[in-house]
């Protein structure tokens, strides 16, 4: 695992305990673009398919749209992205998957607002084989990314603190922006073959 600080690098980290392999193993050319100008020169990048490389794409439609929510580091930003949906006036679900860490938190949030519930389902897998969702929205996850693998349409919520753009998805930052892009039909292609290496089904 590398690790890239954004205030003064610990020397502690460094001198012990920031050991190096010989190879680094990736999936797909995203990866590999992120990861590469932190590397070492002497460790080789081992590209390859991502494991979970074989979906079964579901063809069941629903009319909710899937929000996939990030750690607890982004408690902030989770609540302004809450915020903006719950000033959504359409008779609209929003079907919320927040991360472990802020599961129990959530959980009060979704049951003071009629347009959000709780995603009960185990996994996320579980989630997405369920149903071609209307769209997901989610950011600072890479369960946007496994979204893209079950053919799901994609939203990212641009915030303040984004560890990652994914370029080729729509954005929005702002009740305006959001209330725009829900009314469109989101037909750009999420590129699997970039993020998760070639010969993706």
């Amino acid at each position: 695992m590398y690790f890239r600080y954004l205030n003064e690098i610990p020397l502690d980290v460094i001198n012990y305990e920031n050991i190096c392999a010989e190879n680094f193993l990736s999936w797909g050319e995203y990866s590999t673009a992120e990861i590469k100008p932190y590397l070492p020169d002497d460790v080789e990048i081992v590209q390859d398919l991502y494991p979970h490389s074989n979906i079964t794409h579901v063809t069941k439609k629903s009319e909710k749209i899937l929000v996939l929510l990030p750690r607890d580091i982004y408690l902030k930003e989770i609540s302004s992205l809450l915020s903006i949906l719950c000033n959504d006036s359409a008779e609209v679900t929003y079907l919320i998957r927040p991360h472990p860490s802020t599961r129990r938190m959530i959980a009060k949030i979704c049951s003071s607002y009629r347009s959000l519930e709780l995603d009960t389902d185990g996994s996320l897998h579980a989630t997405l084989v369920k149903y071609h969702y209307k769209y997901c929205i989610g950011f600072n996850t890479t369960a946007l990314f496994e979204a893209g693998l079950y053919k799901q349409k994609l939203i990212q919520f641009i915030s303040d603190n984004n560890e990652f753009i994914i370029e080729d998805i729509a954005k929005f930052s702002n009740t305006r922006e959001y209330l725009r892009i829900r009314t469109l039909d989101l037909t750009r292609p999420f590129y699997k073959h970039y993020y998760f290496g070639r010969n993706m089904h």
